[in-house]
């Protein structure tokens, strides 16, 4: 062993400092090598985690970004308009060359900065109205015809040819007075037009007051279409004709639309422009280039650049001289993309606060795990270590070996980290997002250099975070010598740091400001929803982990204190196996801390985040449930008078797989004073809405059939009191500041209303109604200040005592239905159908069961169920390969002392049960800490982490102030996985395995071997 340390020399020159310098690295290489060759199954073990906390940090990037940038597209195809940017200006002339210039001007502009986000511009050219003439009489017939030009390459796409032809990009002839259009089938009923027929339009040139030159030009119709649905493409036109009114009780005529060629049209007046010699329209026209951006080129990591780069393209096009040349332009603006985007972008902030929340707990235990496995691994070599410094060998000598090796694991996990993130990536996607081939393919296949190099920040943090990890364990190594190491072994004396600097009463000090301004945030209304939420979740998390710490920390401190006390009790039963186990734990506890600590953990992360898991799931029952109010809720198309409630009621109870039907008014009243706070009102039809309605206990803990009987009861006082009796929310309550009991008075908006209530019941939600006494956090919301639920027929009742018949008709319609329904497949997808159209239709239409499984295929919600399948997957295997292996090693490290035991007569049933004393108290102590840890951090912590996602058309995702308000209405519920008695059962078949690998470790050596080798 002295051939790896340097060697003295009494004579010879004296080496340099750059040979010497170089003999000690390899010296330290030769050592570390060796004694790689002697625990190279702990440093697998070792690397195993490090590896794993590389990959689980550079997969959740991966993750996160394939399902957001999932997301993002489905935002896109959502609203396909938030992906649209519109240039629009006016134009007194047309110019080919100078539309041509400015086309070029905007291309460069938008290509410098969104070049690789856009699709071709489209440019649309709308006339204003002229004039049409009398085909007879070629006099001014007093109807007007406005046309739409759009390119012709892309008329195909955009619309559907019924008869004829589109028209095409050229004129008849290059002096062609004759412009071809496309007219709709409405247009061609409306005016007995078909292909070949034609129309004259006037339009006129000016210089005024002096000059006007009059052009006459023929539309030709060359065919019938229909247009696609796309808004944005065809700037709103509709291509229909009306009328234009009347005047003077004569009719004005009527208004057409009609469709050509942008080509033509700039052919036509660009002549028109070279003849008239600087003469303008007289009724400007307006020119539009439409830039949209390509879902499939954007992806989530793009969002911000594109946010940025699109503001600054506004500011470059805007201000740009090239840009507003009158005649030719002027009045340039651009219209930038919808809110669609902002709002998504919003949301995911929102969201990933608690996903990187839970990663950093994640990449926290594993790094324990480092930590545990590094000390395993100094102590498997403690002996070597001893040995070589009682020979010579330096601090610095011993702890550049084991820096050394954990270089080599470091750049293990560095290289292979990343790989391995890009595969766990796709696997995770291929399950759970089986959607996504093509955006996979797009992001993390096609271009796989430049992923693993975006990787490269992600994989260098977590290397450096495990080595240094590893450093701080290692520094004990250099502090052992042969005398420590034996005191050690035989009793543990040293004092560790965190008791030496009390950093369980300093997490416990530090826990009290994080818990003090968490309470603070929740029960005061200084911050708006969106401020509260972003700083609760990590406020209470921090808290919460805190608190955690303080708790294992204090029990650390007394494990050694109950040990001794077990040990004592044991002293005085029968029975040598318990005592002995007690006796071994006593005297040195630190490595059953080690296990159990670890065992701890991985219990308490494992229950952790399967109660998230199951708290999301049931998050999206309660708010599905909560925003649809029913199976199926919505608005009538038209509203009716409240004698039509039995035969409404009626109707829809004869649909085919409705099993119950409510109808009611959905209102909005004002209160508060002279504040006109909005409450939201919903009027009930009390015989029925308590079989038809979904009612969870996250919105009332008092059963919706009580709430209902009391607000019947009350009926006969109401009519002679005039005082309708509400059921209130406690958002309502706070915002009118309503005491139990406590009347109080809504108006109606127009101020025609005013009548008296009474709180009969407070409950936490009422369906249908995303309410907050806080501001929302958005300004352009208008988020009801609470929510009030009545009986409908008192209602009617109270106001028809008051008001005329008519008026109540008119005041206090039904216009809003609930429905319940059969869970059948087939009848669901009729009743939709018929839910969507004709005289029962609703709008919009709120479909519990398709809100329920959109929520649960949300992109945000598929983040969170990887990235908890990584960490608990990670957390579980790790704490199993670790409890294992400090099992083992505690047995070999004692085989010395169970030989003894043999040769003074002990059985090997009565090692095996000394074994199995020691292994039980740890497991038992282990699974009782973990549950207890698990359940109070997910008490604390998982109702700030559950997150309610958006879909479709329901009230949360009405507007950003609605996503935020909803994220705590109704209030979230914790959820117990119904597997978790199987726990108990893993640690149960994981305490017998390791059981039966020491009692084989014990056993099977020869008692004069292990004495004879270990006689030194």
């Amino acid at each position: 062993m002295a051939r790896f340390l340097p060697a003295r020399r009494s004579a010879g020159p004296a080496p340099t400092v750059g040979n010497g310098g170089e003999a000690s690295s390899r010296s330290l290489a030769r050592l570390a090598f060796w004694r790689l060759r002697r625990t190279w199954g702990l440093l697998s073990l070792t690397a195993l985690g490090l590896l794993a906390a590389v990959t689980i940090l550079c997969t959740v990037p991966l993750y996160s970004a394939l399902t957001l940038s999932l997301g993002l597209q489905d935002a896109f195809h959502s609203r396909p308009q938030s992906a649209d940017i519109l240039v629009q200006s006016s134009a007194e002339q047309l110019s080919l060359s100078g539309l041509s210039h400015a086309s070029t001007l905007l291309d460069q502009e938008f290509r410098r900065l969104l070049g690789s986000y856009l699709s071709t511009a489209n440019l649309s050219i709308a006339t204003s109205p002229v004039p049409l003439l009398d085909t007879r009489t070629q006099t001014l017939s007093g109807s007007e015809a406005q046309l739409v030009a759009e390119p012709a390459a892309s008329l195909a796409s955009h619309a559907a040819l019924l008869t004829g032809r589109f028209p095409q990009a050229t004129l008849p002839s290059p002096s062609s007075d004759i412009l071809e259009i496309a007219i709709s089938s409405q247009e061609a009923s409306q005016l007995q037009a078909h292909p070949g027929s034609t129309f004259t339009v006037q339009f006129a040139y000016v210089e005024i007051p002096t000059q006007r030159v009059v052009y006459n030009v023929t539309l030709r119709v060359v065919g019938i279409f229909s247009p696609h649905t796309d808004p944005s493409f065809w700037q709103g036109a509709t291509f229909t004709t009306s009328s234009r009114g009347v005047s003077d009780g004569q009719p004005l005529g009527l208004q057409s639309t009609f469709l050509t060629t942008t080509e033509s049209l700039l052919a036509l007046f660009d002549r028109f422009g070279q003849q008239t010699h600087g003469l303008v329209l007289e009724e400007p026209f307006t020119l539009s280039w439409l830039y949209r951006i390509d879902p499939q080129k954007a992806s989530i990591s793009d969002l911000y650049l594109l946010f940025a780069n699109i503001d600054q393209v506004e500011s470059d096009v805007v201000n740009n001289p090239g840009l507003n040349t009158p005649p030719l332009i002027e009045h340039l603006q651009v219209n930038l993309p919808s809110d669609t985007l902002q709002e998504f972008y919003d949301q995911m902030n929102t969201a990933t606060i608690p996903l990187f929340s839970l990663v950093t707990l994640v990449m926290a235990l594993v790094l324990f795990f480092i930590a545990i496995m590094t000390d395993l691994l100094i102590d498997r070599q403690s002996e070597a270590v001893a040995i070589l410094r009682s020979r010579g060998a330096s601090r610095l000598q011993i702890a550049g070996m084991f820096f050394f090796q954990a270089l080599l694991l470091a750049l293990l996990a560095l290289v292979g980290g990343p790989f391995l993130a890009i595969a766990l990536a796709l696997s995770l996607a291929h399950v759970l997002l089986p959607e996504s081939e093509q955006l996979t393919q797009q992001l993390l296949i096609s271009q796989p250099l430049q992923t693993l190099l975006s990787l490269g920040g992600y994989a260098l943090a977590a290397t450096l975070v495990g080595l240094l990890t590893m450093a701080f364990t290692i520094r004990r190594a250099t502090l052992s010598d042969v005398l420590a190491l034996r005191r050690e072994a035989a009793r543990t004396s040293q004092v560790s740091l965190w008791q030496r600097l009390h950093l369980d009463v300093v997490a416990a000090l530090l826990m009290l400001p994080g818990y003090g301004m968490a309470f603070y945030l929740t029960n005061s209304n200084v911050l708006d929803a969106h401020t509260r939420l972003i700083l609760l979740a990590p406020l209470t998390l921090l808290g919460s982990l805190l608190l955690v710490i303080a708790s294992l920390l204090l029990l650390l401190r007394l494990f050694p204190l109950i040990l001794a006390a077990a040990a004592h009790l044991a002293a005085g039963r029968r029975g040598l196996a318990p005592l002995l186990a007690l006796a071994q734990m006593a005297r040195a506890p630190r490595q059953s801390l080690r296990m159990t600590l670890l065992l701890a953990l991985a219990t308490a992360c494992l229950l952790f985040s399967q109660v998230l898991l199951a708290s999301q799931v049931q998050r999206s029952d309660d708010s599905s449930a909560f925003q649809v109010g029913a199976d199926f809720s919505g608005a009538l198309l038209q509203s009716h008078a409240p004698n039509e409630l039995a035969r409404l009621t009626a109707a829809y109870r004869r649909l085919p797989g409705v099993l119950s039907a409510s109808l009611g008014q959905s209102t909005t009243f004002l209160g508060g004073g002279t504040q006109d706070l909005p409450i939201a009102l919903r009027a009930v039809d009390t015989e029925t809405f308590t079989r038809t309605a979904e009612w969870t206990r996250a919105d009332s803990a008092v059963p919706l059939s009580t709430l209902m009987q009391a607000l019947v009861a009350a009926q006969g006082r109401a009519i002679v009191t005039h005082v309708i009796p509400a059921i209130v929310d406690v958002n309502a309550a706070q915002s009118l500041q309503i005491q139990p009991h406590q009347t109080f008075t809504l108006n109606s908006s127009d101020g025609q209303i005013s009548l008296a209530f009474q709180d009969i019941a407070t409950v936490d939600a009422i369906p249908t109604i995303v309410s907050s006494s806080l501001p929302s956090g958005s300004s352009s919301d208008d988020i009801p200040a609470g929510g009030v639920l009545i009986d409908y027929r008192t209602y009617i009742s109270v106001l028809q005592s008051q008001f005329p018949k008519a008026f109540v008709a008119q005041e206090a319609p039904l216009n809003y239905a609930w429905l319940r329904t059969m869970d059948d497949g087939s009848q669901l997808a009729a009743l939709r159908q018929q839910l969507s159209k004709g005289a029962l239709a609703l709008s919009p239409l709120l479909d519990r069961r398709s809100l329920r499984a959109g929520l649960l295929h949300a992109p945000l919600y598929l983040d969170l169920i990887g990235v908890l399948t990584i960490g608990a997957t990670s957390a579980l295997l790790l704490a199993v390969l670790g409890s294992l292996t400090a099992s083992w090693l505690s047995v070999r490290r004692r085989l010395t002392a169970f030989a003894v035991l043999r040769a003074l007569g002990g059985s090997p049933g009565q090692l095996a049960a000394t074994l199995a004393w020691e292994q039980l108290l740890i497991y038992v102590f282990a699974l009782t800490l973990g549950i207890g840890l698990g359940a109070l951090f997910s008490w604390l912590s998982v109702p700030t982490l559950v997150f309610t996602a958006t879909s479709g058309n329901a009230p949360a995702a009405a507007s950003l102030g609605a996503f935020y308000v909803a994220q705590s209405i109704p209030p979230v519920q914790l959820a117990i996985p119904a597997w978790l008695p199987a726990i108990p059962a893993l640690l149960l078949g994981l305490f017998a395995l390791a059981l039966g690998m020491m009692t084989s470790t014990v056993s099977r050596p020869a008692v004069s071997y292990v004495l004879r080798v270990s006689e030194d």
